[in-house]
């Protein structure tokens, strides 16, 4: 929606600005106050363009004796509106524009959101394939332990066995202390001892 100045809106119908004015202040043409003064919507004049002819006569506009013939000969293209006309149509592309912003950061916040759970994925993945591998790793150890357990029960029954068999050997009895014979000392006499003492040994028989 395009908004018009008074002098704008009596171009664009086709008739002089103290008429449009007029038609203005007594209210058969509705008027908005913006900041940058009071305005008339193009919906408004479209509506009051056909009926134009049936209201007032147009009449000289003495407040603005500015205003020419040329410029009341012929009603303003829509794409020849001054830049002020176009308030409300900058709003709404500064409105289009937020828009536009706060969906790109939306789309950024989404897609950073499912790179994250992308790569929350990946590591749980990658935490159960490491379990898996512990599990199967555990596994092994406990076969392994489980073999060498059963090894070692193994080899201690087969000692246990032999220290059994090797008690139950009978030993030969041992011989009577009475039947053992003990040779008794001679005993020398006086002339051996002698010799002896000499350095002489008996002559062997």
């Amino acid at each position: 929606m395009r908004y018009f100045t008074i002098p704008e809106a009596a171009k664009f119908v086709g008739v002089n600005v103290k008429t449009m004015r007029k038609h203005v202040r007594e209210g058969r043409i509705e008027s908005v106050e913006t900041p940058l003064g009071v305005k008339v919507t193009e919906e408004v004049l479209l509506a009051y363009a056909p009926p134009r002819t049936n209201i007032d006569q147009a009449v000289p506009d003495q407040d603005a004796p500015e205003e020419t013939n040329a410029d009341q000969s012929a009603p303003t293209r829509l794409d020849q509106i001054a830049p002020d006309q176009a308030v409300p149509l900058a709003a709404h592309l500064a409105a289009l524009e937020f828009a536009e912003r706060r969906l790109a950061e939306e789309r950024e916040r989404f897609e950073q959101a499912q790179r994250q759970c992308a790569d929350a994925r990946l590591r749980a993945e990658q935490a159960e394939r490491s379990r898996m591998a512990m599990e199967f790793q555990l596994q092994k150890y406990q076969s392994v332990l489980a073999e060498n357990a059963e090894s070692l029960a193994e080899e201690r029954a087969f000692r246990l066995q032999a220290e059994t068999k090797l008690l139950a050997v009978e030993l030969p009895p041992a011989p009577p202390i009475e039947n053992l014979k003990v040779a008794s000392p001679v005993r020398k006499g006086w002339g051996q001892r002698v010799r002896g003492w000499l350095g002489l040994k008996e002559a062997q028989g």
